[in-house]
């Protein structure tokens, strides 16, 4: 988590985000114990090739909360 969220914002110079009382939040949910293995049939994205399809994935966002939306992606 640090490496992902933490250092792109100091390398970038942007604020490291702090829940206050009142104050909009931003969360990812995350399950660091889930598995699964994406595939081309299962994706969103136009594009259909990745290194990834195919191989056994550990941990997945199960949803996303902002100001404006929840998403549940699980």
């Amino acid at each position: 988590v640090e490496l992902l969220s933490i250092n792109p914002r100091k390398i970038f110079g942007l604020s490291i985000p702090v829940i206050q009382e009142k104050e909009p939040v931003r969360f990812t949910l995350f399950d660091p114990t889930l598995t699964w293995t994406p595939s081309s049939e299962k994706t969103k994205s136009h594009s259909k090739n990745s290194p990834f399809f195919g191989k056994e994935l550990k941990g997945k966002v199960l949803g996303t909360l902002h100001p404006n939306a929840i998403t549940i992606i699980a």
